[in-house]
């Protein structure tokens, strides 16, 4: 790019902007901050161009790479230029395009000219996304800053995070970050945050003097309409496009505060090459000079200090929640396809580890790669859905290529860990405690009905078999009490065929539960175990979908205009039957009806069933969708009172209900995020909903004080807050947010006697969503780690990050201290308590293959196992 003539262009300017104010000499200091805010999705593509009405737009990662590119220069013609980055992700694609600035770039951080934010690899949503993987982002994200450019952020970074989990302060602390920007869009309202395990962490709040910010976007350019020429420096955007300059400074505010920051930043935009004589005039009248945001520690570091015993009036406690409740709905795969792949790829690694005791290899490239791009999808515009179509479709290329790296990683482990076996037929269970769930496995060569015996001569109930035209069998079945980290073993034999025949009346029932209904819907769910009904009707029926108006954008509904249509009016009972080892009551549901003169159409069947040995009720709907401006809940009606209860990030939280605001794009109407389940904690029962990525749940009250659970599972936005700014560009390629097309939904019902953290709620719902994994074959798998302890489990085993070792994760989930005795694998010689990066390292006494550690509440902690 040529800057002489913008340089020039620029001086009348930067002499006006100086003089309209009348400023005293200071020497109180100014530092200039350049750093964009990037969305690596969004309005555009991460990785790739694409074409709308015969423009070509450029990438984020070609932006983003302009953008260093850019600095880079600045940085190198002038000594004290500095800039930042905002997140790993950026600098790591950069580096991946130009790996010969790799060298740089290690130079200028060396010498505090250029940072990078403590964002992980990138600002992921913190609701929607299992603990773990918030962890991983920050391990695989600051790991990659200190391996490859020897830099440490001591600053967390978390622009534009649409809330902000109970959770996050405890894992800053592990990566050794105490001060944190960027907390909104419901802000820190007090300088410290408290979060669930009682972890403190500071918020960063430094004192903006003036400012240069622009959402200005990039248009294509209109010599070449996007693809590159000489105008345009071969980019495709439009050229000589720079950040404005900043306001002049407000020196009222930078007296009083002692200090003052100049934001140099935009969103999209390349940095103003004329900002260097703009700080040079400024030293006129300022102490001014560029800076990076770490250098913001420093004037935080007298409240960093009272970290161990700040003001209990300056501190807040929880979560920073609700806003922007339209995204854990909308485009509602991104959430289900992101907790399918969650569960898969952290199954794959354990197995991966566990082979690896064998002596197996571990394809750590393959599982970081997909661990990668697994995190790319749970950034803030891409799990959430507000994005443009192109960039939907492009997450779609990534989702198979997480499921391809997964199975691979999975395959290789199974490979060195079963023995080929044609009559034999392994449940693999990966998670930490014994599990029963229905397991699913296709057989090349098998007798069309078959039965599975396990090794104590037990039959498997079969709740399907059907052969495939290729001539495999594929046959589902009940797999009883496998243990934890452990395989079980089935016999294939002839079986009796499976079939279904019609119940006299709509009950089913097993030996847990049993539901009524009538011709219109379900009339109540009977809990036998607890003598008492779970789910009746009031509000509602159990399991009633309804229709709602909802005008608003992928962020937020934004018209308090919320009309329902309880469509049990529009449903019918069209089979209730038995097959054996399971009972089912299906239902179709096709309403016509308009709200605010709009045709909705959708179609839905849904299933009731009760399997033989499951403690829960499952609920599945397959449903096909075309609207504009509405969404469909599901109303579960309870028989009592209580206390919304729901599961978070490595947590339980109780929240209460709250009257939605259509204010603003950050309303939230109602609902609350939800990992795996979410519930009301009664007198002497506590129900709850487990989903499989469907995070938008809340609860409502009768004239009775009874409450029901809701559950979104739908939604059709059609304002483009922010996707459309045809100001800027005219983007209207968006229409794919009202997810019209064919649907699947799964969730179910469950319920205690106990409050939840006395329950085995969170066990029971990661198992629901974790399932078992079933291969043709006899797998045996080393011994694994245990843990002893009625509040600790295992949330991962995986591989080190620098070696050999195995990582052991483990997390209190009760909200209780104790102490939990861990039972080591053979061969293990040391074990290590380490931080989450896998650092400071601290040694812990083994005895006998065992040792105890002490866990309070709600903690998350690792520890190092050497063999």
């Amino acid at each position: 790019m040529q800057w002489s003539s913008a340089k020039t262009c620029a001086a009348a300017t930067i002499s006006l902007l100086w003089e309209v104010r009348s400023v005293m000499q200071t020497s109180f200091p100014v530092l200039v901050f350049t750093n964009n805010h990037f969305d690596p999705t969004w309005r555009r593509c991460w990785d790739r161009r694409f074409t709308v009405r015969g423009e070509s737009y450029a990438s984020y990662a070609e932006l983003e790479d302009y953008y260093l590119t850019d600095n880079l220069a600045l940085a190198e013609a002038h000594a004290g230029y500095k800039f930042d980055a905002e997140s790993t992700i950026v600098v790591r694609k950069f580096v991946e395009r130009h790996p010969e600035q790799l060298a740089t770039l290690r130079r200028l951080a060396a010498a505090g000219r250029f940072g990078v934010g403590g964002t992980g690899d990138n600002i992921i949503d913190t609701n929607m996304v299992l603990g773990e993987s918030i962890v991983r982002n920050m391990l695989l994200g600051l790991r990659w800053l200190d391996e490859q450019l020897g830099f440490r952020p001591r600053l967390g970074v978390r622009n534009d995070g649409f809330g902000h989990s109970a959770q996050l302060p405890q894992i800053f602390r592990g990566c050794d970050i105490t001060l944190v920007a960027g907390l909104g869009y419901t802000p820190l309202p007090t300088r410290y945050w408290r979060g669930l395990d009682g972890s403190l962490i500071c918020g960063a709040d430094f004192p903006i003097v003036s400012r240069a910010c622009s959402s200005q976007k990039y248009t294509p350019c209109a010599c070449c309409r996007g693809v590159g020429c000489p105008a345009c420096g071969q980019r495709g955007i439009a050229p000589a496009l720079y950040a404005p300059l900043p306001d002049p400074i407000d020196a009222v505010h930078l007296q009083a505060s002692g200090i003052g920051g100049v934001l140099h930043a935009s969103e999209e935009m390349l940095p103003n090459p004329a900002i260097i004589a703009w700080v040079e005039k400024g030293r006129e009248a300022y102490d001014i000079r560029f800076a990076i945001g770490e250098e913001q520690v420093a004037y935080h570091q007298r409240w960093l200090d009272q970290l161990a015993n700040p003001p209990e009036a300056d501190v807040y406690t929880g979560e920073l929640n609700p806003n922007n409740s339209g995204v854990w709905v909308t485009r509602i795969k991104t959430k289900q396809t992101c907790r399918r792949q969650e569960y898969a790829l952290l199954a794959a690694e354990t197995l991966a580890t566990l082979a690896s005791i064998r002596g197996v290899e571990v394809p750590r490239a393959t599982l970081h790669a997909t661990w990668l791009t697994l995190l790319f999808t749970m950034f803030h515009d891409a799990v959430t859905a507000t994005h443009i179509d192109a960039a939907y479709a492009e997450l779609g290329d990534m989702w198979r290529e997480i499921d391809a790296g997964t199975a691979q990683v999975r395959t290789a482990a199974l490979d060195a860990l079963t023995q080929p076996d044609p009559a034999t037929v392994s449940v693999i269970n990966l998670g930490d405690g014994p599990s029963t769930q229905l397991a699913t496995v296709t057989l090349a060569s098998a007798p069309p009905a078959l039965a599975l015996v396990d090794d104590t001569g037990t039959p498997a109930d079969v709740v399907a078999c059907r052969q495939t035209e290729d001539g495999s069998t594929t046959v589902s079945f009940i797999a009883r009490d496998v243990p934890g980290l452990a395989a079980k073993s089935y016999r294939v034999a002839v079986g009796a065929p499976t079939g279904e025949v019609a119940l006299a009346q709509p009950v089913i029932e097993n030996a847990r539960f049993r539901i009524s209904a009538d011709t219109q819907g379900l009339v109540s769910i009977f809990d036998k175990r607890l003598g008492r009904d779970i789910a009746i009707t009031h509000s509602y029926r159990p399991n009633e979908l309804i229709l709602e108006r909802d005008y608003g954008s992928p962020w937020t509904t934004l018209h308090p205009d919320r009309t329902r249509h309880a469509l049990s009016a529009h449903t019918r009972l069209v089979a209730a039957t038995d097959g054996g080892s399971y009972q089912r009551l299906t239902f179709h549901t096709t309403p016509r009806c308009r709200l605010a003169d709009e045709q909705v159409l959708f179609a839905a069947e849904s299933t009731v069933t009760l399997y033989t040995g499951l403690e829960r009720v499952d609920f599945a709907i397959t449903a096909d969708w075309d609207a504009h401006s509405n969404r469909i809940r599901v109303a579960m009606p309870l028989p009592m009172a209580g206390q919304g209860v729901y599961g978070i990030p490595y947590g339980i939280l109780a929240r209460d209900e709250y009257a939605p605001t259509f204010h603003a794009w950050t309303g939230a109407n109602g609902e609350w995020p939800a990992i795996d389940w979410a519930g009301v904690e009664g007198e002497g029962l506590s129900v709850a909903l487990l989903n499989q990525g469907l995070p938008a749940n809340s609860t409502e009250t009768d004239a009775q004080g009874r409450k029901t659970l809701l559950l979104s599972i739908l939604r059709s936005p059609t304002d483009p807050t922010y996707l459309h700014e045809p100001q800027w560009y005219s983007m209207t390629e968006y229409d794919g947010m009202r997810d019209a097309g064919h649907h699947q939904f799964a969730y179910a019902l469950t319920a205690y006697a106990v409050p939840f953290a006395e329950s085995d709620i969170v066990r029971d719902a990661t198992a629901y969503n974790a399932g078992l994994l079933a291969v043709p074959g006899r797998v045996a798998l080393p011994d694994a780690p245990a843990v002893t302890s009625d509040h600790v489990r295992i949330a991962a085993l995986k591989p080190a990050e620098d070696g050999p070792d195995m990582m052991l994760r483990l997390w209190e989930y009760r909200g209780a201290s104790g102490v939990a005795e861990v039972t080591l694998p053979a061969g293990v010689r040391a074990v290590m308590q380490v931080n989450l990066l896998e650092a400071d390292m601290q040694p812990l006494t083994i005895h006998e293959g065992r040792m105890q550690l002490a866990l309070h509440p709600w903690e998350i902690t690792t520890l190092r196992l050497s063999r």
